[in-house]
């Protein structure tokens, strides 16, 4: 980790956008089982990227929306901050939008 502030650097392998299987679902996990290893060290705070909105072509709002289900569901005990770090302003604007929306 060269010189950074964070304690912990977790990668997560990503779904690629693909209509073979149920991407939502495995992106889904993605975010549930950051957050759990997270939990299990007692972090108090915790950055997101568009997870596998790169490369791997998954739908940002889709992206935003799977990450607003899994922020609801999940039962936050040590975490008490989570960050949305995107790349570009306007997807940072998106997010918020979404994560604001009721359902």
């Amino acid at each position: 980790g060269y010189n950074l502030i964070a304690k912990y650097v977790i990668h997560v392998i990503c779904p690629k956008h693909e209509p073979t299987c149920d991407q939502g679902m495995l992106l889904f996990k993605c975010f549930k089982s950051t957050l759990r290893l997270a939990e299990r060290r007692k972090v108090k705070s915790i950055a997101f990227p568009s997870i596998s909105t790169g490369v791997y072509k998954y739908p940002k709002k889709e992206c935003a929306r799977t990450a607003k289900k899994v922020f609801e569901k999940f039962k936050f005990k040590s975490i008490e901050k989570v960050v949305l770090c995107m790349f570009k302003q306007s997807d940072y604007n998106m997010f918020q939008k979404v994560l604001g929306e009721r359902d």
